[in-house]
């Protein structure tokens, strides 16, 4: 297929044509974004975005889902400070293509709300982060998977809420000559 290498140069440019703004880390909405789901990619340092299986690939990296069996996979996470985390995700096939449904859950409850007026607490609050997403992959030709997944984000604490969308590209080219290297 004389296309795959021209998309697999689109595919190695596009990330660094489309970098996002770092220039304040730390400061941004959204950070439970950067979280892994599963404990593979945790213990693997977040470096797991070449070979995810299964519908955890709707996180690290939509392409995988074309080359992935069906099935539904669930995570929770408690962290300190009562930060709780939920992921699930659905992957089926049809439509000659991949799909996949994902539901990143993020709730950190027992904030202590305080008063400009006073230091004293005056109640607790629950800070809550979702991002539910659609996933589509499927192979071109033999050596090239391409996936995308929409996103939308919400985040809630108190009266103030921050919504948006987000994309994500990923691809995955198999190499001829080196059985299992992608």
């Amino acid at each position: 297929m004389k296309k795959a290498p021209l998309i697999l140069l689109i595919c190695l440019i596009l990330p660094v044509v489309t970098q996002a703004q770092t220039t304040k880390a730390g400061n941004t909405g959204f950070a439970f974004l950067k979280i892994g789901v599963d404990g593979r990619g945790a213990a693997l340092a977040s470096s797991n975005f070449a070979d995810a299986t299964g519908a955890v690939a709707a996180y690290w990296n939509p392409a995988n889902l074309a080359a992935t069996r069906n099935e539904v996979f669930f995570a929770h996470s408690e962290w300190l400070l009562d930060v709780n985390r939920e992921f699930v995700a659905v992957k089926f096939d049809g439509l000659g293509a991949a799909w996949a449904f994902s539901l990143q859950l993020q709730q950190v409850s027992g904030i202590q709300q305080r008063s400009k007026a006073s230091a004293e607490p005056i109640g607790e609050v629950t800070a809550r982060d979702v991002a539910f997403g659609l996933s589509y992959a499927r192979s071109i030709g033999s050596q090239l998977d391409f996936g995308v997944t929409v996103k939308y984000l919400g985040a809630r604490i108190i009266n103030y809420a921050a919504d948006g969308f987000a994309v994500d590209f990923g691809a995955k080219y198999q190499l001829e000559n080196f059985a299992g290297l992608s």
